[in-house]
Protein backbone atom coordinates (compact mmCIF):
# COMPACT_ATOMS: atom_id res chain seq x y z
CA UNK A 1 0.00 0.00 0.00
CA UNK A 2 1.34 3.45 -0.65
CA UNK A 3 2.67 5.32 2.73
CA UNK A 4 0.62 8.52 2.37
CA UNK A 5 2.85 10.36 4.80
CA UNK A 6 5.28 10.74 2.11
CA UNK A 7 2.57 13.20 0.23
CA UNK A 8 3.12 16.22 2.11
CA UNK A 9 7.86 16.78 2.12
CA UNK A 10 7.61 19.75 0.09
CA UNK A 11 6.68 22.67 2.55
CA UNK A 12 8.47 24.66 1.25
CA UNK A 13 6.38 26.01 -1.37
CA UNK A 14 3.74 26.91 0.93
CA UNK A 15 3.55 30.56 2.19
CA UNK A 16 2.67 30.74 6.17
CA UNK A 17 3.35 31.24 9.24
CA UNK A 18 4.06 27.91 11.18
CA UNK A 19 3.58 27.27 14.71
CA UNK A 20 4.91 24.29 16.56
CA UNK A 21 2.39 22.50 19.17
CA UNK A 22 2.96 24.05 22.65
CA UNK A 23 3.59 21.01 25.65
CA UNK A 24 1.03 22.75 28.08
CA UNK A 25 0.13 19.44 29.59
CA UNK A 26 2.05 17.95 32.25
CA UNK A 27 2.63 14.08 32.33
CA UNK A 28 0.09 13.10 34.74
CA UNK A 29 -2.48 15.31 33.06
CA UNK A 30 -1.64 13.60 29.60
CA UNK A 31 -1.46 10.31 30.75
CA UNK A 32 -5.05 11.12 32.27
CA UNK A 33 -6.41 12.89 29.62
CA UNK A 34 -5.40 9.75 27.67
CA UNK A 35 -6.67 6.49 29.34
CA UNK A 36 -10.01 9.08 29.15
CA UNK A 37 -9.49 8.98 25.83
CA UNK A 38 -8.89 5.11 25.62
CA UNK A 39 -11.97 4.46 27.37
CA UNK A 40 -14.44 6.34 25.67
CA UNK A 41 -13.01 5.12 22.25
CA UNK A 42 -13.38 1.49 23.21
CA UNK A 43 -17.04 1.89 24.96
CA UNK A 44 -17.56 4.36 21.60
CA UNK A 45 -16.07 1.57 18.89
CA UNK A 46 -17.92 -1.12 20.51
CA UNK A 47 -21.52 0.99 20.44
CA UNK A 48 -20.32 1.81 16.73
CA UNK A 49 -19.68 -1.96 15.85
CA UNK A 50 -23.51 -3.32 17.38
CA UNK A 51 -24.93 -0.16 15.07
CA UNK A 52 -23.15 -1.47 12.43
CA UNK A 53 -24.82 -5.34 12.91
CA UNK A 54 -28.12 -4.31 13.23
CA UNK A 55 -28.52 -1.70 9.98
CA UNK A 56 -27.75 -2.32 6.38
CA UNK A 57 -27.27 1.43 5.56
CA UNK A 58 -25.16 1.37 8.47
CA UNK A 59 -22.63 -1.67 7.25
CA UNK A 60 -22.74 0.29 3.86
CA UNK A 61 -21.61 3.36 5.59
CA UNK A 62 -18.43 1.43 7.53
CA UNK A 63 -17.84 -0.40 4.69
CA UNK A 64 -17.19 3.44 3.17
CA UNK A 65 -14.75 4.31 5.49
CA UNK A 66 -13.19 1.25 5.77
CA UNK A 67 -12.28 1.33 2.18
CA UNK A 68 -10.76 5.20 2.27
CA UNK A 69 -9.02 4.19 5.40
CA UNK A 70 -7.91 -0.09 4.49
CA UNK A 71 -4.44 -0.28 6.56
CA UNK A 72 -6.51 0.81 9.77
CA UNK A 73 -8.24 -1.35 12.35
CA UNK A 74 -12.25 -2.25 11.72
CA UNK A 75 -12.54 -0.72 15.39
CA UNK A 76 -10.76 2.70 14.47
CA UNK A 77 -12.51 2.56 10.87
CA UNK A 78 -16.18 2.46 13.21
CA UNK A 79 -14.74 5.15 15.57
CA UNK A 80 -14.38 7.46 12.96
CA UNK A 81 -17.66 6.90 11.25
CA UNK A 82 -18.95 8.13 14.42
CA UNK A 83 -16.62 11.31 14.30
CA UNK A 84 -15.89 12.59 11.23
CA UNK A 85 -17.21 10.13 8.42
CA UNK A 86 -16.44 12.60 5.73
CA UNK A 87 -12.41 12.85 6.26
CA UNK A 88 -10.65 11.54 4.01
CA UNK A 89 -6.79 11.98 5.34
CA UNK A 90 -6.00 11.84 8.89
CA UNK A 91 -2.53 12.21 10.79
CA UNK A 92 -1.54 13.33 14.55
CA UNK A 93 -0.63 17.07 15.04
CA UNK A 94 3.45 16.02 15.15
CA UNK A 95 3.46 14.86 11.76
CA UNK A 96 0.98 17.64 10.66
CA UNK A 97 3.75 20.36 12.47
CA UNK A 98 6.50 18.09 11.38
CA UNK A 99 6.27 19.35 7.48
CA UNK A 100 5.17 22.44 8.50
CA UNK A 101 1.31 22.55 7.77
CA UNK A 102 -1.07 24.27 10.88
CA UNK A 103 -4.10 23.11 12.63
CA UNK A 104 -7.29 25.16 12.10
CA UNK A 105 -9.38 23.84 14.97
CA UNK A 106 -7.18 21.70 17.54
CA UNK A 107 -10.83 20.69 19.12
CA UNK A 108 -11.52 19.29 15.91
CA UNK A 109 -10.45 16.25 15.95
CA UNK A 110 -10.88 12.15 15.69
CA UNK A 111 -9.86 9.77 18.66
CA UNK A 112 -8.29 6.06 17.41
CA UNK A 113 -6.28 3.74 19.18
CA UNK A 114 -3.09 3.05 18.26
CA UNK A 115 -1.03 0.34 19.15
CA UNK A 116 2.58 0.74 20.02
CA UNK A 117 5.33 -0.91 21.41
CA UNK A 118 7.46 0.03 24.62
CA UNK A 119 10.36 -1.21 26.61
CA UNK A 120 9.92 -3.27 29.99
CA UNK A 121 11.82 -2.76 33.24
CA UNK A 122 13.62 -6.01 32.61
CA UNK A 123 14.16 -4.95 28.74
CA UNK A 124 11.66 -7.03 27.19
CA UNK A 125 8.78 -5.24 24.66
CA UNK A 126 5.30 -5.13 25.67
CA UNK A 127 2.68 -4.03 23.38
CA UNK A 128 0.53 -1.40 24.44
CA UNK A 129 -2.36 0.46 23.30
CA UNK A 130 -2.60 4.53 23.68
CA UNK A 131 -5.74 6.75 22.35
CA UNK A 132 -4.37 8.74 19.65
CA UNK A 133 -6.07 12.20 18.76
CA UNK A 134 -5.57 13.12 14.66
CA UNK A 135 -6.53 15.48 12.26
CA UNK A 136 -8.08 15.37 8.62
CA UNK A 137 -6.77 17.79 5.81
CA UNK A 138 -9.12 19.78 5.08
CA UNK A 139 -8.25 21.12 9.08
CA UNK A 140 -5.14 22.27 8.25
CA UNK A 141 -3.67 24.88 5.59
CA UNK A 142 -1.85 21.78 3.53
CA UNK A 143 -2.88 21.37 -0.08
CA UNK A 144 -6.31 19.09 -1.10
CA UNK A 145 -4.70 15.56 -2.05
CA UNK A 146 -3.92 14.99 -5.41
CA UNK A 147 -5.84 11.41 -6.09
CA UNK A 148 -4.38 9.55 -8.81
CA UNK A 149 -6.98 8.22 -11.93
CA UNK A 150 -7.65 4.39 -11.41
CA UNK A 151 -6.79 1.92 -14.08
CA UNK A 152 -9.07 1.69 -16.89
CA UNK A 153 -11.64 -1.11 -16.52
CA UNK A 154 -9.95 -3.37 -18.86
CA UNK A 155 -6.76 -3.19 -16.81
CA UNK A 156 -8.44 -3.87 -14.36
CA UNK A 157 -10.18 -6.94 -14.93
CA UNK A 158 -6.89 -8.39 -16.83
CA UNK A 159 -4.74 -7.78 -13.84
CA UNK A 160 -6.79 -8.84 -11.33
CA UNK A 161 -7.19 -12.14 -13.17
CA UNK A 162 -3.25 -12.24 -13.99
CA UNK A 163 -2.43 -11.19 -9.96
CA UNK A 164 -5.08 -14.53 -8.70
CA UNK A 165 -2.94 -17.03 -10.15
CA UNK A 166 -5.73 -19.02 -11.42
CA UNK A 167 -6.89 -20.80 -14.85
CA UNK A 168 -9.01 -18.91 -16.63
CA UNK A 169 -11.68 -19.85 -19.11
CA UNK A 170 -13.71 -17.41 -21.25
CA UNK A 171 -17.56 -18.75 -22.20
CA UNK A 172 -20.36 -17.04 -23.83
CA UNK A 173 -22.51 -17.26 -20.63
CA UNK A 174 -23.26 -18.18 -17.12
CA UNK A 175 -26.04 -19.36 -14.83
CA UNK A 176 -28.00 -16.34 -13.25
CA UNK A 177 -26.52 -14.11 -15.43
CA UNK A 178 -23.46 -14.17 -13.75
CA UNK A 179 -20.41 -12.71 -15.63
CA UNK A 180 -17.69 -14.40 -13.70
CA UNK A 181 -17.87 -17.46 -11.46
CA UNK A 182 -14.96 -19.49 -9.85
CA UNK A 183 -15.11 -23.52 -11.25
CA UNK A 184 -13.48 -24.87 -7.16
CA UNK A 185 -13.57 -28.79 -8.91
CA UNK A 186 -11.52 -27.50 -12.11
CA UNK A 187 -9.61 -24.59 -9.99
CA UNK A 188 -10.33 -22.40 -12.84
CA UNK A 189 -12.29 -18.54 -12.87
CA UNK A 190 -15.16 -18.79 -15.67
CA UNK A 191 -15.64 -15.05 -17.39
CA UNK A 192 -17.89 -13.83 -20.19
CA UNK A 193 -16.63 -12.13 -23.17
CA UNK A 194 -18.28 -8.92 -23.98
CA UNK A 195 -20.75 -7.48 -21.37
CA UNK A 196 -20.85 -4.79 -19.04
CA UNK A 197 -17.43 -4.24 -17.58
CA UNK A 198 -18.68 -2.65 -14.33
CA UNK A 199 -20.86 -6.29 -14.26
CA UNK A 200 -17.80 -8.39 -14.70
CA UNK A 201 -15.78 -6.53 -12.14
CA UNK A 202 -18.33 -6.94 -9.27
CA UNK A 203 -18.87 -10.68 -9.84
CA UNK A 204 -14.93 -10.95 -10.14
CA UNK A 205 -14.20 -9.74 -7.17
CA UNK A 206 -16.83 -11.82 -5.80
CA UNK A 207 -15.54 -15.05 -7.25
CA UNK A 208 -12.06 -14.11 -5.88
CA UNK A 209 -13.39 -13.61 -2.27
CA UNK A 210 -15.23 -16.31 -2.08
CA UNK A 211 -12.30 -18.42 -2.79
CA UNK A 212 -10.29 -16.48 -0.27
CA UNK A 213 -12.79 -17.13 2.21
CA UNK A 214 -12.94 -21.00 1.23
CA UNK A 215 -17.28 -20.82 0.62
CA UNK A 216 -16.65 -24.66 -0.65
CA UNK A 217 -14.74 -25.90 2.32
CA UNK A 218 -16.39 -29.63 3.46
CA UNK A 219 -17.89 -29.65 6.68
CA UNK A 220 -19.81 -26.17 7.18
CA UNK A 221 -23.22 -25.50 7.70
CA UNK A 222 -25.50 -23.62 4.80
CA UNK A 223 -25.53 -21.03 7.17
CA UNK A 224 -21.77 -20.67 7.30
CA UNK A 225 -21.18 -20.48 4.00
CA UNK A 226 -24.05 -17.52 3.41
CA UNK A 227 -21.97 -16.04 5.73
CA UNK A 228 -18.81 -16.35 3.48
CA UNK A 229 -21.09 -15.48 0.59
CA UNK A 230 -21.66 -12.09 2.08
CA UNK A 231 -18.39 -11.24 3.00
CA UNK A 232 -17.62 -11.68 -0.19
CA UNK A 233 -20.03 -9.22 -1.21
CA UNK A 234 -18.60 -6.75 1.26
CA UNK A 235 -15.04 -7.00 -0.51
CA UNK A 236 -16.78 -6.55 -4.08
CA UNK A 237 -18.43 -3.31 -3.11
CA UNK A 238 -15.33 -2.33 -0.99
CA UNK A 239 -12.51 -2.42 -4.57
CA UNK A 240 -15.69 -1.26 -6.51
CA UNK A 241 -16.38 1.73 -4.62
CA UNK A 242 -12.63 2.11 -4.36
CA UNK A 243 -12.51 2.06 -8.28
CA UNK A 244 -15.76 4.22 -9.21
CA UNK A 245 -17.02 1.02 -10.17
CA UNK A 246 -21.03 0.91 -10.01
CA UNK A 247 -21.97 -1.75 -7.13
CA UNK A 248 -26.31 -2.14 -6.89
CA UNK A 249 -27.32 -1.86 -3.34
CA UNK A 250 -29.40 -4.79 -4.02
CA UNK A 251 -26.64 -7.27 -4.60
CA UNK A 252 -26.54 -7.46 -0.45
CA UNK A 253 -28.32 -10.16 0.85
CA UNK A 254 -29.69 -9.76 4.37
CA UNK A 255 -27.46 -9.05 7.51
CA UNK A 256 -25.99 -12.29 8.53
CA UNK A 257 -26.63 -13.49 12.00
CA UNK A 258 -22.87 -13.09 13.24
CA UNK A 259 -23.28 -9.52 13.05
CA UNK A 260 -25.63 -10.03 15.96
CA UNK A 261 -23.00 -11.22 18.01
CA UNK A 262 -20.99 -9.81 20.32
CA UNK A 263 -18.85 -6.94 19.39
CA UNK A 264 -15.91 -8.36 19.73
CA UNK A 265 -16.97 -11.08 17.33
CA UNK A 266 -18.65 -8.62 15.18
CA UNK A 267 -14.92 -6.44 15.16
CA UNK A 268 -13.55 -9.66 14.16
CA UNK A 269 -15.73 -10.30 10.91
CA UNK A 270 -15.46 -7.24 10.03
CA UNK A 271 -11.04 -7.65 9.94
CA UNK A 272 -11.57 -10.63 8.06
CA UNK A 273 -13.51 -8.39 5.16
CA UNK A 274 -10.71 -5.53 5.34
CA UNK A 275 -7.72 -8.09 4.94
CA UNK A 276 -9.63 -9.96 2.17
CA UNK A 277 -9.93 -6.72 0.28
CA UNK A 278 -6.70 -5.60 0.90
CA UNK A 279 -5.28 -9.30 -0.17
CA UNK A 280 -7.50 -9.29 -3.80
CA UNK A 281 -6.99 -5.14 -4.53
CA UNK A 282 -2.56 -5.99 -3.49
CA UNK A 283 -2.79 -8.59 -6.05
CA UNK A 284 -4.12 -6.69 -8.73
CA UNK A 285 -1.47 -3.70 -7.95
CA UNK A 286 1.28 -6.32 -8.11
CA UNK A 287 -0.05 -7.56 -11.54
CA UNK A 288 -0.24 -3.52 -12.47
CA UNK A 289 3.24 -3.22 -11.39
CA UNK A 290 4.43 -6.30 -12.65
CA UNK A 291 3.15 -5.18 -16.32
CA UNK A 292 4.12 -1.68 -16.31
CA UNK A 293 7.80 -2.42 -15.50
CA UNK A 294 7.98 -5.15 -18.24
CA UNK A 295 6.68 -2.51 -21.23
CA UNK A 296 9.04 -0.27 -19.52
CA UNK A 297 12.21 -2.41 -19.83
CA UNK A 298 11.02 -3.44 -23.71
CA UNK A 299 10.62 0.56 -24.11
CA UNK A 300 14.79 0.76 -22.81
CA UNK A 301 15.91 -2.02 -25.49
Amino acid sequence: MINQDNTFKNRNSFDGNYRKEKNTYSKNNWQESSKKDKEWANAKSDEMAEKVGKSMKDLIAYLDIQTKFEMYSASNALLILNQKPEATYLREYSKWNEDGFEIKDSKDKVIIIKREQGQKADGSIAQFYNARNLYDVSNTNAPALQVKSPPDKATIIKTLLNGSNVNVEVVDRLENNMLAKYDFERQTMQICRGQSADSKIQDLVMELAKVEFKVNEIGISESEKENRKFKSTCVSYMFCKKFNIDFPKDKFAELPNYLSGDTKQIKAELETIKDTYIKVTDRMYGSLDKERNTKSKEQVR
